[in-house]
């Protein structure tokens, strides 16, 4: 499941739950058609996203930069160019920040969307559940890897998608993926967003 839930700043909140007893269902092949998006997120949208002018300038405060940059990797390969992934350099504005937490509120990861213009969205990947020895089966670099890469996906504009209708990294439940990596359904609804 994901909440999403309005902060006094309006700091917009996407949740990857990791608690759960569901498993990964069989997925259809189609990937014809607009993606729908679950729940009240309504569609996939540029204007919910860490892009600016075409591009994420990033930032790392966290410990898991091999997840970042796996993500950073999936999501700007296979075809998916269309959004250039940077450093922040002293003369760009920082759209993305990575950072961790430890919280025990069955999250792996969130994106944590700042809608103020200028203002910098955080990806926290979550201590609790991703850390070496975690309590949970997700304390692997492929879980790691998942949670940065759906997260990422949120930073891209991508909203929760139904795994019993197709294969998706951007299931609500971590349960539900198919991969680590965004299945061609997710590079699709990418290029619906920002062009081939």
């Amino acid at each position: 499941m994901i909440t999403t839930t309005t902060w006094p700043t309006a700091l917009a909140t996407a949740t990857l739950l990791a608690t759960t007893t569901s498993t990964a269902p069989a997925h259809a092949n189609s990937a014809s058609g607009p993606a729908r998006c679950v729940g009240r997120e309504g569609h996939d949208s540029p204007h919910r996203s860490a892009v600016d002018d075409h591009e994420i300038r990033w930032t790392e405060e966290s410990k898991y930069d091999d997840a970042r940059a796996h993500a950073h990797r999936v999501w700007n390969g296979n075809g998916l160019r269309r959004v250039a992934i940077r450093p922040d350099a002293w003369n760009t504005s920082n759209d993305l920040i990575w950072k961790d937490k430890n919280k025990k509120d069955d999250a792996l990861a969130t994106y944590a969307r700042n809608p103020n213009t200028g203002m910098t969205d955080v990806i926290y990947m979550n201590d609790r559940y991703l850390k070496k020895n975690s309590p949970g089966d997700y304390d692997t670099p492929w879980w790691r890897r998942f949670a940065a890469s759906h997260e990422f996906g949120h930073a891209l504009g991508l909203c929760h998608k139904n795994p019993d209708r197709w294969a998706t990294i951007m299931g609500r439940q971590a349960r539900d993926t198919a991969d680590n990596k965004p299945t061609r359904r997710d590079r699709g609804d990418y290029h619906r967003i920002w062009g081939t």
